[in-house]
């Protein structure tokens, strides 16, 4: 796959799409709004998507813009256009960051996390991990860390397609920089390859801590997205 191609697996796995390829929602159970506007920057090209709601003329004057976009964002992380995007569809609330495929697991640690079921509640009740009890049915696969009979770290399945899944990832604060992050992403990436799906991982590019850990598993860029609204 080129990486147009793995932005499209990604796209399709952040959100439920119409017949026409608007984003309808965001693809979890909780079924969340999705943004206005969603741009996948890569080398092979850009991938562009607009909810269901919002205009023809916007996005025509969009587009417009987007045609002017260099594939590489500015310093500040932002595409060079992000004022003209967030006036055109009403909104400041934009987010932009890398985003990684793992091939292969070469790079994955070895010992194999706690993998979570429904039984399994109690490994994350009363710890700071608690909120993830909910998504235990729906964001499969799910492994944790442990610590003492209590989850540590945790990761996830949190959007999904039969093709690829894209990684959720905690670690509860007192027991962060300890490798229990490595270890549960690790563990999760296996299992999936194992199934022959795709471990898609991505994040912000203010978020230091969680590009290093993507790359330091083996994790490779296949480029950016931005979205707004």
């Amino acid at each position: 796959m080129n990486d147009l191609e793995l932005m499209a697996l990604h796209c399709d796995a952040l959100y439920v799409h119409s017949d026409d390829q608007d984003l309808v929602c965001v693809n979890d159970w909780l079924r969340r709004p999705a943004p206005a506007l969603w741009l996948g920057m890569t080398a092979h090209g850009v991938l562009v998507r607009f909810r269901q709601d919002v205009p023809a003329d916007t996005r025509r004057r969009v587009e417009l813009l987007i045609a002017q976009e260099p594939r590489e964002p500015l310093p500040d992380g932002r595409p060079r256009h992000h004022d003209g995007y967030c006036s055109l569809v009403g909104s400041l609330d934009a987010v932009a960051g890398p985003t990684y495929w793992l091939p292969s697991p070469t790079a994955l640690p070895d010992p194999p996390e706690h993998r979570v079921a429904a039984a399994d509640a109690a490994l994350l009740r009363d710890s700071a991990l608690a909120d993830w009890i909910p998504d235990i049915p729906h964001q499969q696969p799910m492994f944790v860390s442990t610590r003492q009979g209590r989850a540590v770290a945790v990761c996830a399945s949190v959007r999904m397609t039969p093709r690829a899944h894209e990684a959720g990832v905690e670690t509860a604060p007192n027991h962060r920089r300890q490798g229990h992050a490595g270890a549960v992403v690790g563990a999760w990436a296996r299992a999936l390859l194992a199934s022959s799906i795709v471990p898609l991982y991505s994040t912000s590019w203010e978020n230091l801590a969680s590009r290093h850990l993507a790359e330091s598993l083996g994790f490779r860029p296949f480029g950016w997205e931005y979205r707004v609204g």
